[in-house]
This record gives C-alpha cells, sequence and structure tokens, in this order.
C-alpha cells in the first residue's frame, strides 16, 4: 500500500512536529536531538577508542622494549658462559632476568648449537633457531607464538691483536652463542583490555554528558519556535484569526513578523476572492441559462429543419415520378414512330430525372435519421438472395465501366434478421459507389457469416484514397474532390446514409484504401439484432 508523500508543519505537545500522512507523526526536535546526539556519542567513542589503541600501543612498545633490554644484558652476561661452555657461569645473569614478572623464560645456546643452560617455566611454542645466526650486534624480537613475545642476542668475545711492537692494537669480534628470552602477553592483554574498558566507559559518559546538555539547550532555544509551530497549526485546523508573538531569538521573531504579514496578505486575498466567486457564479448562472436556452433552440431548428427536408423531399419526389413515367411513355412512343432523333433527348430528360429522385431520396433518408423517424422492419432475410437482387441492379454499372462483378456468399443458405431494404441499399450504395471509382477492374462482394456477427466486405480494384480522405467521406455532401470540375459525379450522401443505416441497425463500417490500389469496405453486424438492439442507438 502507497502512503501519501504530502508533509504538514504541525505542533503537539510544545514540540516542532513533523507530519507525514499516513505514518508516524516525527518530532522536529527529536530528529535534531537525534542528529546531534548520535554525532555527539559516535565522537565520544571514538575518540576513546583512539586513545585506547595509542595507550596500548605504546604499552605494547613498553613491553617489548623492556623485554629487548633484558635480553640485551642476559647476553652480555652470559659471555663467559659462553666462553667456558658452562652453563653455570650464567645461573645468577638468568636469575636476574627472570625478575621481571613478565619474562617467562631464558636459554643460553653455543654456536655450536649446544644448549647450556634453560630457566623458567614455559611449555608453550619456541622458534626453531637450529643452524641460524642472529644479524646484526643488537637484541631481536622474533615474533609472536601461544601469546607470548620471543626474542634473541647475539653473544661475542672480543680479543685483541698485536702484529708487531711498532703497529697499534686491532680488536675482533667473534661469535660464540646467543640467548633465547620469552616474554608473556599476558600482564599486557590484561592491561590492553582494562585500558580499552575504561576508555569506552569514560567515551560513553562523556556521549551521555552531551545528549543531557544537547537536550536541555535544544528545549531552550525551540521554545520560540514551539509556539510559533502551534500557530500555525492552529491556522491549519481553520483559525485564520490566530497570530504568532514575535518573541525570542531575532530569527524566529522574523519568521513570527513574516508569518503574521502572510496570513493578513491571505485574509485580504480570501475576501477579494469570495466576492469575486460571488460575482462569477452569478455570472456563470446567467451564462449557463443563456447557454440552455441557444441549445434548445437550435435543437428545435435542426428538427425542424430535418422536418422541412423531409417534407420537401416528399413532395418533390411525386411530380418527379411522374415526369419519369411520361418520359418513358414518351420515349415507347418516339419508337414506335421510328422518331430515333427525339428519343435521345427524351433519355436524357429520364436520366436528369432518376439522378435528381436519387438525390431527393438520400435526403429525404438523411433527414429522416436526423429527425429520428427512420423506422425499422426486422425480418428473416436470406442473404444469397439479397445479393443476387443487388447484383441485378449493379450489373448495368458495371457493363458501363467494363468491370466484373464477383459475389461470395459462405453459406447460401444462411438467413438473419435485418431490416431487409436498408441491408439492400447499404449493398448498392457501396457496389455502385466500388464501380464508379473502378474502371476495367474487379468489384467483389463477400459475405461471411457466424454465430456472433454478420460480416459484409465490398472490395475493389480502383483509384482507391489518401489516408486524408478517410474520414471525410462519410461525412454528408462531401467527396473526396468537391470542385464543379470532378470526374466522377455524385451528391455525397451514399457513404454517409450507409454508415447511419450501419448504426441505426447496431453495427460499423470501416474502410482501408490506398492510392492505385483500391478499396476495401468492410460493415459489420453483431447478431442477433434485435428491437433492444435498434432503441439503444440515439438516432432511432
Amino acid at each position: 500500500m502507497t502512503e501519501s508523500t504530502q508533509y504538514n508543519n504541525t505542533a503537539r505537545d510544545g514540540r516542532l512536529v513533523l507530519k507525514r500522512s499516513g505514518t508516524k507523526r516525527i518530532s522536529f526536535r527529536q530528529q535534531l536531538f537525534s542528529i546531534f546526539a548520535g554525532f555527539g556519542l559516535t565522537v565520544a567513542v571514538a575518540a576513546a577508542l583512539a586513545y585506547a589503541y595509542s595507550t596500548t600501543q605504546y604499552l605494547r612498545e613498553l613491553y617489548i622494549g623492556q623485554a629487548l633490554q633484558a635480553t640485551t644484558n642476559f647476553a652480555a652476561l652470559s659471555e663467559l658462559a659462553l666462553l667456558y661452555e658452562s652453563g653455570d657461569n650464567a645461573i645468577e645473569a638468568a636469575k636476574a632476568t627472570l625478575s621481571f614478572p613478565s619474562i617467562k623464560f631464558v636459554s643460553v645456546t653455543s654456536s655450536s648449537g649446544k644448549l647450556l643452560l634453560e630457566q623458567g617455566d614455559w611449555s608453550g611454542t619456541s622458534f626453531d633457531l637450529q643452524g641460524k645466526h642472529p644479524d646484526g650486534d643488537t637484541a631481536q624480537m622474533l615474533g609472536s607464538l601461544d601469546q607470548a613475545w620471543h626474542f634473541w642476542a647475539p653473544v661475542y668475545t672480543e680479543t685483541e691483536e698485536l702484529a708487531s711492537l711498532a703497529a697499534e692494537r686491532t680488536v675482533s669480534k667473534e661469535y660464540i652463542g646467543y640467548v633465547y628470552v620469552v616474554e608473556d602477553q599476558q600482564e599486557y592483554l590484561r592491561a590492553e583490555y582494562e585500558i580499552f574498558r575504561k576508555n569506552i566507559l569514560i567515551g560513553l559518559l562523556g556521549g551521555l554528558s552531551f545528549i543531557l546538555v544537547l537536550h536541555f539547550i535544544l528545549n531552550r532555544v525551540l521554545a520560540p519556535m514551539n509556539r510559533l509551530v502551534t500557530v500555525m497549526e492552529r491556522t491549519r485546523e481553520g483559525d485564520t484569526s490566530a497570530r504568532a508573538e514575535p518573541d525570542g531569538p531575532a530569527e524566529i521573531v522574523d519568521m513570527a513578523e513574516v508569518y503574521n504579514n502572510v496570513m493578513e496578505n491571505l485574509a485580504d486575498r480570501d475576501a477579494k476572492l469570495k466576492r469575486h466567486n460571488e460575482i462569477l457564479e452569478s455570472e456563470v448562472q446567467l451564462r449557463t441559462q443563456e447557454l440552455v436556452q441557444a441549445r434548445d433552440q437550435a435543437i428545435d431548428a435542426s428538427r425542424h429543419k430535418s422536418e422541412f427536408l423531409a417534407n420537401m423531399s416528399h413532395e418533390l419526389r411525386t411530380p418527379l415520378q411522374a415526369i419519369l413515367g411520361y418520359g418513358d411513355v414518351l420515349r415507347e412512343s418516339l419508337e414506335d414512330e421510328c422518331l430515333d432523333d427525339h428519343v435521345d433527348d427524351v433519355e436524357r430528360i429520364t436520366h436528369n430525372a432518376s439522378h435528381l429522385l436519387a438525390l431527393i431520396n438520400g435526403i429525404l433518408d438523411l433527414s429522416k435519421i436526423e429527425a429520428g423517424r427512420m423506422e425499422l422492419k426486422l425480418s428473416p432475410v436470406q442473404v444469397s438472395a439479397l445479393l443476387t437482387q443487388a447484383e441485378e441492379t449493379l450489373r448495368p454499372l458495371m457493363q458501363k465501366n467494363h468491370n466484373e462483378l464477383q459475389i461470395e456468399v459462405d453459406d447460401p443458405t444462411q438467413t438473419i434478421t435485418i431490416d431487409e431494404m436498408k441491408l439492400l441499399q447499404i449493398v448498392l450504395n457501396l457496389g455502385s459507389n466500388a464501380g464508379k471509382f473502378t474502371t476495367d477492374g474487379v468489384v467483389a462482394i463477400r459475405a461471411h457469416h457466424s454465430e456472433h456477427a454478420f460480416k459484409l466486405e465490398v472490395q475493389d480494384s480502383g483509384i482507391g484514397m489518401d489516408k486524408e480522405h478517410l474520414q471525410m467521406i462519410f461525412d454528408p455532401f462531401r467527396q473526396v474532390d468537391g470542385s464543379t470540375t470532378r470526374e466522377f459525379e455524385g451528391t455525397g450522401l451514399g457513404l454517409s446514409i450507409t454508415r447511419r443505416f450501419c448504426e441505426v441497425m447496431g453495427g460499423s463500417i470501416s474502410v482501408e484504401s490506398a492510392p492505385g490500389k483500391g478499396s476495401c469496405f468492410t460493415v459489420i453486424f453483431p447478431l442477433p439484432i434485435t428491437a433492444a438492439t435498434v432503441l439503444s442507438d440515439p438516432t432511432v
């Protein structure tokens, strides 16, 4: 679950609080106190650890230096024992060396590897020095084994030589053996532990003292801010009359004065906004009433226009049908009397009258749809028979442009419940439109039926259309070429009426086309088409 990230400054119990919606309220004083307290405690403990480390390092060097000095002294006192290869001569020196509390073991070994003396209590591991010779003339630390430091030092004897009475005396050193000393680390480790323990305790006490002082200082410093935040909290809860008292440090006083000025400005702004809001509400209400009246007037005008077109179209069809009838009679009479020169004139009259009648029928259908007077007559229709009827009507148009008409039905026996006349008009509109824009090509009408839909496709191999023209072809009285010198005749109502018929019966129409590749119109009706489907369309 995502929590809100909106923050608000509030005050509770005299403390400055940072509030996050949906989370626990965190005191600003607690945040500041936690930061500084953690920092102070960390610094105190770190300083204590650093001091303890430096102290233990110094103590370690002291212990090692003491053992090195004891080893050097023991080596100097063991010269006689190594000269005579008698450990008895080094017993006193060994006891003096073992008198140091931390030194637990000493031994003397001749240069030939003979152990002359061992003194002390040591059962741990020692370094294997068989066949080795110390480097240099001073004592050295071998390393640490079994919590003990191990040291050794070479022992030399000096001899004077006189080459002649006039020559100077020369002193030579001869390596005669070495001494081995073991210093126990237990005392050092105990001292190291005590140093760390005491220093950490001192660091913690210092950190706690710093925390107490910090707590006291923060309470004193943040008290004026807490009072300011309390006033802000009252304002947030709706008390816009609350004002802050300018007291405390200069910064808090400045904040309080700025806050008071802001609240005064906000109060003035709210008053002005309230007045403007009242004026705007009255103006909006007035304009809304005017818009409602204008909308109602526009709806009435549109309805009256549609009714007028429907009535006028109906009145115009009657005389045009009479003209067509008398034209047919006149043409037949002229043919009987062999007056063929006048037959072409009569055919021009009937052709133009038929064109005008088609235009009036289109306007009548469109106006009925817009006026909500379009009636549907649902009945079982055999699709193959309806397409055969459409083929007979479209055949002369196809022959005029030398087109081949193909009819494909996936199930010739299938019937659907639909308005037969409107489906026929959809097929005729799409087929005649395809034949008009195709020359020496193919026009295919395909019908596909499934359990849930009826699909009708009309595809041609004509001139096609650009993408920008595909949306406008379904608008009333619109054509791709709308100029007076256009090549193809038409009123621009066929596709518009076809789309409205599809929508009235709960279907849809779409088109795919490209210049030079023809067009394909697809009509889909969800099945079954029922009264509920028809009534759900707002145009019916």
